[in-house]
């Protein structure tokens, strides 16, 4: 089995954190508002552990379709 190459997994990781913080800047306003009087930014500490670099906004959901803040379904 080939060697993972760390270099490369941390500048792929860096690269995706970008364009998550890019394409989602509502969400990240809300959630800087958030840390200032909840701690983490998140009403519960299970939700700080996501995949995102910081929590997302819901602005709607209808069934099983979820809207972000940002218009992301």
């Amino acid at each position: 089995m080939p060697a993972i190459d760390r270099d490369r997994l941390q500048s792929l990781m860096q690269s995706e954190q970008k364009k998550f913080i890019d394409e989602r800047p509502k969400s990240k306003a809300l959630f800087e508002r958030a840390r200032k009087s909840v701690l983490g930014g998140v009403p519960m500490k299970w939700m700080a552990k996501g995949g995102g670099v910081f929590a997302l906004f819901v602005r709607e959901a209808h069934g099983d379709e979820i809207f972000g803040e940002d218009g992301h379904r």
